[in-house]
């Protein structure tokens, strides 16, 4: 008669309180590379993470590096024999547009030239001062602009006076004038719209990943019974927030990085210490990722179906896109409101951002932005704890 032994395979370490593993480190990597590889292989993710913010920061940063045109259009008759036209025609800043009256009229009016411009040549009677008196060739200039474009018409009238006032002394024969200009230019920086728009994409690259992606990440864990099956096993609830939390992390970091390789070496975006900016940049945005988090983990906790839940995240992230200085300046807005939007989350990374990278402030600089945005995380992480629903 045989007898068979029943070998017992011990755990790797015993049992914690509850029945729970003493050590996650496992079941952290786990569900950290699940969550990674999810990321990785869902489109949306690549596209709003990445490709979405690299073609705004192209397009700024071509608005940002385009020089300053003027557009006038030359009314039909204008003498273009007279020094003002030709003196307008050898400004580099300065298109010349020629055409029929009435469609240089419609082009004003939708504001696609800057103004029309008329030169018609004129006898002039003779001045008393003049030795002579014989009627002498003087020039009627009449620019036309519309408040269709306001800046360009501003500088188009600049522009066109200087050169009047110009041809004016010429024809009068001074060549030495009473009041002469000298000015003198110094080095310094040259900031362009990039300098102000990347910082801006950074912040909206990581509240999306944040809040989209945490949000809908755990609904559809929710939805597919994935946490129930999860929490069958002996791995603690906190286990599987850190898990998703450091795969956003990582996803987050890849972006700040491409994001600024970009701007720095396609659209000459200005980090002010180099590489300690670049470094200091990267760590306060792998910070405010941590706070944006606690707000994704609110609306993940209280909704199991993404159509319900999409109202409620553009309630959250709408307004800090436009009220916190993400693609303009929110010194323009009311006074009533600026205190608002001041203090938003988005806007205290914004300005942090925008300082580190131009100013060259360092991250104690902007201590007072950082504590904006820990009381944002602390208060965010309250109520997610309090009202996060595992089912």
């Amino acid at each position: 008669m045989s007898t068979t032994t029943n070998q017992i395979k011990t755990p790797d370490a015993p049992p914690a309180p509850g029945g729970r593993p003493t050590n996650e480190l496992r079941a952290f990597a786990a569900l950290t590379k699940a969550s990674l590889l999810g990321q990785v292989r869902n489109f949306s993710t690549l596209f709003f993470g990445f490709l979405f913010p690299i073609v705004f920061i192209a397009i700024f940063g071509f608005l940002g590096n385009a020089a300053t045109k003027v557009t006038l259009g030359v009314a039909p008759g204008t003498d273009a024999q007279s020094p003002v036209y030709v003196a307008l025609a050898h400004i580099p800043a300065v298109t010349l547009q020629t055409g029929d009256q009435a469609t240089l009229d419609r082009q004003l009016k939708r504001g696609e030239i800057d103004g029309i411009i008329y030169i018609v040549a004129v006898q002039r009677p003779a001045q008393p001062n003049q030795s002579s008196s014989q009627p002498t060739t003087g020039y009627d200039v009449t620019l036309t602009t519309s408040t269709a474009s306001v800046a360009g018409a501003a500088t188009a009238t600049a522009i066109v006076e200087g050169v009047a006032s110009k041809v004016n002394l010429a024809l009068a024969g001074v060549t030495v004038p009473a009041v002469q200009v000298t000015t003198s230019n110094t080095t310094g920086q040259r900031y362009t719209y990039i300098d102000f728009a990347l910082p801006g994409q950074l912040g909206f690259s990581l509240l999306s990943i944040a809040i989209f992606g945490t949000a809908f990440g755990f609904v559809v864990l929710k939805r597919t019974l994935v946490l129930k099956r999860i929490f069958a096993t002996p791995t603690r609830p906190r286990t599987l927030v850190l898990g998703q939390g450091a795969a956003r992390l990582v996803i987050a970091t890849a972006q700040v990085i491409v994001i600024l390789l970009v701007g720095v070496f396609f659209f000459s975006f200005h980090l002010a210490n180099g590489a300690v900016t670049f470094l200091e940049m990267l760590a306060l945005c792998l910070f405010g990722l941590i706070v944006f988090l606690g707000m994704g983990l609110i609306v993940a906790g209280n909704f199991n179906n993404e159509n319900a839940m999409g109202p409620v995240i553009n309630l959250i992230t709408l307004p800090q896109f436009l009220l916190s200085g993400t693609f303009f300046s929110n010194s323009s807005f009311p006074a009533w409101l600026q205190p608002i939007a001041n203090n938003l989350p988005l806007s205290y990374m914004n300005v942090a951002l925008r300082q580190i990278a131009s100013e060259g402030a360092t991250l104690w600089d902007v201590r007072n932005q950082i504590l904006g945005l820990l009381i944002w995380g602390v208060i965010s992480y309250a109520v997610a704890i309090r009202t996060f629903k595992w089912e």
